[in-house]
């Protein structure tokens, strides 16, 4: 018995000192790592000032982050300016704006390494080529010129049939009803916002190159009708402006498919210009064919189609 409670003893010794022996690991490696630094973060703060070259708050917005690796992206409502993300994990990030139902692609690639990034957005439509179509108003628009801030688009259809002046009275460009329209009932049947887009234009009003019946005024416009010079230079120049064939009172060439417009999504249409034609009784016009018809016709015809052109802030 004495020789059994002896290695019991023992034993009990031995598991002491080896609870002694780990109790100073311990300690040692609690102290080396009291001396670590702490790890760095890896979730950012994101603030994001917004503003617009359309002239209007940006409250309502929706401003979307989506990590290039993939997931849920993150998405905050703007009330206030500017936009601030909390808690985002670094990494790389594409910015969307969603305003008044049109998407803006701020940045492909924002990369967050920080604990703190800060960018400045402004909305704007960038990115459009000549020719390519835009939504505007609720329907295309066909993109005709880009300048560094703004862009001029011109209905793709007719938006209706009216008169270039209702009376017989004789009008140029600038006191027309056609242009009183445009400027008044139609651009006050934009939203705030899709009026806040349009850039306002001088137009110089030229007198009719083959006829030469005087042109009118400057004009200050918001919305406005191409003029013969810029059907021409738009639409395709084949140089019959500048060189009239003989006596003909109109120009057919290789660009006519290009100007035929539709009226309500089928007919093909007549359409106004807004430079004079043969006499000051007379407008010029584009056949439903695609010519041009430079003596033009009867300022108080009302079959003719309207299609709005305007300068679109980018």
């Amino acid at each position: 018995m004495l020789k059994k409670k002896q290695i019991t003893k023992g034993a009990f010794l031995k598991v002491k000192n080896l609870l002694w022996i780990l109790l100073i690991i311990m300690s040692i490696i609690m102290i080396s790592c009291s001396d670590k630094k702490t790890d760095p973060p890896s979730s950012a703060t994101i603030t994001l000032s917004i503003t617009s070259s359309f002239e209007e708050s940006v409250n309502g917005a929706r401003v979307e982050l989506e990590n290039h690796i993939g997931g849920d992206p993150f998405l905050l409502t703007v009330s206030k300016n500017p936009v601030v993300f909390t808690d985002i994990p670094y990494g790389n990030y594409s910015v969307k704006i969603t305003h008044r139902g049109h998407d803006f692609f701020v940045r492909e690639t924002l990369s967050v390494q920080s604990e703190t990034v800060s960018l400045e957005v402004e909305l704007t439509h960038s990115g459009l080529e000549i020719g390519e179509t835009v939504l505007f108003h609720g329907s295309f628009w066909i993109v005709l010129d880009i300048q560094p801030s703004r862009a001029l688009i011109i209905s793709e259809e007719a938006i209706d049939r009216r008169a270039f002046q209702h009376s017989s009275d004789i009008h140029g460009w600038k006191n027309s009803n056609i242009r009183e329209y445009l400027n008044g009932t139609y651009y006050n049947s934009l939203d705030t916002f899709n009026q806040s887009r349009i850039h306002e234009i001088t137009n110089t009003n030229e007198a009719n190159q083959w006829y030469g019946t005087a042109g009118d005024e400057d004009t200050i416009d918001k919305i406005f009708l191409l003029s013969l010079a810029e059907v021409v230079s738009y639409f395709g120049d084949s140089g019959q402006l500048e060189n009239r064939p003989g006596d003909e009172n109109h120009i057919t060439d290789q660009y006519n498919p290009k100007r035929v417009a539709k009226i309500w999504g089928s007919e093909d249409c007549f359409w106004w210009l807004r430079s004079p034609g043969e006499n000051e009784g007379r407008v010029v016009y584009v056949g439903s064919a695609g010519s041009i018809y430079v003596h033009g016709y009867y300022q108080s015809h009302n079959l003719y189609g309207v299609r709005p052109a305007l300068w679109l802030r980018i």
